[in-house]
């Protein structure tokens, strides 16, 4: 077995290195509907208001990562509440490496789960 892996050969898509991904990615928000089935429409109503969300990684069931900062967590609050979804929890987390690499990259197979 190879002491490493070549995963591609195209020069990198994204201009910079690591800190560069990282600073233009620092924070999302977490929501988890009470009903996990709530997820897919939680992540439409987010979409429909501007901002990207997903399926997070590493998280309970539902739990939807969207790319916002605390500053939009009440008006996420207040789209769910008028939705009909009720939010158990509601928080702001430093970015993960890898989703801040698919997020940037459009791609949609985050390891761990998310789309």
């Amino acid at each position: 077995m190879p002491d490493s892996l070549l995963i591609d050969q195209r020069p990198p898509c994204l201009p910079g290195g690591v800190d560069e991904l990282f600073a233009s990615q620092t924070s999302e928000l977490l929501a988890r509907p009470e009903d996990p089935e709530h997820a897919p429409r939680l992540i439409a109503l987010v979409e429909q208001a501007g901002h990207a969300a997903r399926p997070a990684v590493d998280e309970p069931p539902g739990t939807v990562a969207v790319d916002a900062d605390a500053a939009w967590a009440a008006d996420l609050n207040r789209l769910a509440a008028a939705s009909g979804i009720t939010l158990v929890h509601l928080s702001e987390r430093p970015r993960r490496l890898e989703e801040a690499f698919f997020a940037l990259t459009g791609s949609g197979d985050v390891p761990g789960g998310a789309r």
